[in-house]
């Protein structure tokens, strides 16, 4: 599943959609299967999502973060913010402590 918002127009159960990276090339392409959308508590599958919406859809099984879903035939990215690498690192050992 992958979870993300609408920027324009609006998807429908059945599309074919594409993934795109930050140069522009497809990535991977499938079909939308499922349009799921939180509400209050619970979800709500739905049969189409319009612009603003934030939904999960299911139907892309290599999309990655950074990559931008778009119908077939767009090659345009929407931009996106850099992931910085983790900050904090652990070492476990054992107690070698005489107490």
């Amino acid at each position: 599943m992958l979870i993300g918002k609408v920027s324009s127009g609006k998807i429908t159960l059945g599309d074919k959609l594409h993934t795109i990276d930050q140069e522009g090339k497809s990535t991977d392409q499938g079909k939308i299967m499922k349009i799921i959308k939180k509400q209050g508590m619970g979800e709500v599958e739905l049969d189409h999502a319009f612009a603003g919406d934030i939904v999960s859809i299911s139907g892309l099984t290599k999309a990655m973060v950074t990559n931008t879903l778009t119908s077939m035939g767009e090659f345009t990215p929407i931009k996106s913010i850099p992931i910085n690498p983790p900050m904090l690192q652990m070492t476990l050992t054992y107690n070698d402590s005489p107490f």
